[in-house]
């Protein structure tokens, strides 16, 4: 659990009138608050508490090692990309002490949140097809 990580990729959106804070990194975990702050606030809280349950591995049930676990239901991604989109995720992925496809996760749901924000519909129209 890294959790300098989870804060880096911390995503505050509102819902109902309260704010939600929550990173695609620790997707169990949130923050609720009337105020971004009091839901950043509340999400830091969690995630200190469960570090800290981490670390006395009351979170690695069975014994097992203490270490970043395998993403549930993880496929390979591979695709070609121009070179300074690639370069740019590399630089992100080393900014944030990320993998590459962390940071892919983290840009798509910030993606996912934008199109709610401009409450795009799910499937766009192209004027050009």
């Amino acid at each position: 659990m890294n959790k300098d990580a989870i804060f880096k990729t911390a995503i505050c959106k509102e819902a109902e009138g309260q704010f939600v804070v929550f990173s695609p990194l620790c997707e169990t975990s949130m923050g609720l608050g009337s105020t971004m702050q009091e839901a950043a606030q509340n999400f830091k809280t969690v995630i200190q508490d469960r570090y800290i349950a981490f670390l006395e591995q009351r979170l690695a049930p069975g014994g097992r090692k203490v270490g970043r676990p395998r993403k549930e239901q993880s496929a390979d991604f591979h695709t070609q990309v121009k070179e300074e989109v690639k370069q740019s995720i590399v630089d992100l992925a080393k900014e944030l002490d990320l993998s590459q496809g962390d940071i892919i996760e983290f840009l798509y749901r910030c993606y996912q949140q934008t199109r709610e924000q401009l409450q795009l519909p799910e499937e766009v129209e192209l004027c050009f097809r």
